[in-house]
């Protein structure tokens, strides 16, 4: 286990908290102005937050997962950390990421037309986009988040870059920009593309999600189990969740990700303590399972002081 302070996620997110709450345009001038904190101002703010401090050595859950992450939202304090620094499949999570970068140059209440779409494999997560029709962007950024919609991805990523291989190249540019090093994207929707995986850290997923919920009509959507959305011509479709521990009213969100490759995904954003914690999960063979033993563990072995 590595118990320490995250001082760049600290950060990330203390500037993000001031973002507005309707759009995501700013992020990039606040994480380029917040990751290198002075180290008085890193003491100021610390100082005013509770920390995490383990309390009975209790020895963390063996779990399937290849990478583990689990870190403290108010401090930055990472809790477990398992192979957390090198990337790794994330498959369906990307939808995160595409949904971060085209929030970076449009707004949620923008219109978007669907624009031809790509041939998709059989079995692959869809809704039934049709090209042409019109959609408030609210309605298909919860298409891509709740139901895990490849079209909806495919559509955002489409509507801003003309290319999927161009919106890609932003997704990995806006990461950076973020302070999201390592990032590799061939696609918007996680779909294995040939050869290529999308790939992000552990660490680098929990941070995508962070930057997500910093959003409250973002955050609403990754913890809403049904909805239903209307195109513009009047045409409605029913989305459900594929995180199915939303049941579970310790959790509120965020994402989930499977492909042979990849194995079984899952960041999520759960209250322990009356405390916010982002855990992460990738590459394993029981993400639901595995996220509420390593919650529970972390209920058990650390107390906020």
């Amino acid at each position: 286990m590595i118990f320490g302070l995250n001082v760049s996620l600290v950060w990330l997110v203390a500037g993000l908290a001031l973002l507005p709450g309707n759009s995501l345009a700013t992020i990039s001038k606040f994480a380029a102005s917040v990751t290198k904190p002075t180290a008085q101002t890193q003491v100021q703010t610390l100082s005013d937050q509770a920390m995490p401090v383990a309390r009975n050595g209790l020895k963390p859950p063996a779990l399937t997962a290849t990478a583990v992450y689990a870190v403290d939202v108010e401090t930055g304090t990472v809790l477990l950390s398992k192979n957390a620094d090198q990337p790794r499949p994330i498959a369906s999570i990307t939808k995160l990421a595409t949904v971060i970068t085209y929030l970076s140059r449009h707004n949620l209440n923008d219109t978007i037309t669907v624009p031809p779409l790509p041939a998709y494999q059989a079995g692959a997560e869809l809704i039934g986009l049709k090209p042409g029709e019109r959609y408030k962007t609210q309605d298909i950024v919860a298409a891509a988040l709740i139901p895990s919609a490849n079209d909806a991805a495919d559509t955002l990523a489409l509507s801003d870059a003309g290319s999927l291989e161009e919106f890609s190249k932003s997704m990995q540019e806006q990461l950076a920009n973020w302070g999201i090093e390592g990032a590799q994207f061939s696609n918007p929707t996680g779909l294995t593309t040939g050869t290529s995986l999308n790939q992000v850290s552990a660490a680098g997923v929990a941070n995508m999600g962070q930057l997500l919920v910093r959003n409250p009509q973002l955050r609403q959507l990754v913890q809403t189990q049904t909805q239903t959305i209307s195109s513009l011509e009047g045409r409605p479709l029913s989305l459900a969740t594929t995180n199915q521990l939303l049941k579970n009213s310790q959790f509120n969100g965020i994402k989930t990700g499977y492909t042979p490759e990849a194995g079984q995904c899952f960041v999520s954003l759960a209250t322990v303590n009356g405390h916010q914690i982002v855990t992460v999960v990738l590459g394993s063979q029981d993400r639901f399972g595995e996220t509420e033993q390593l919650v529970n563990w972390i209920k058990r072995s650390y107390e906020w002081l």
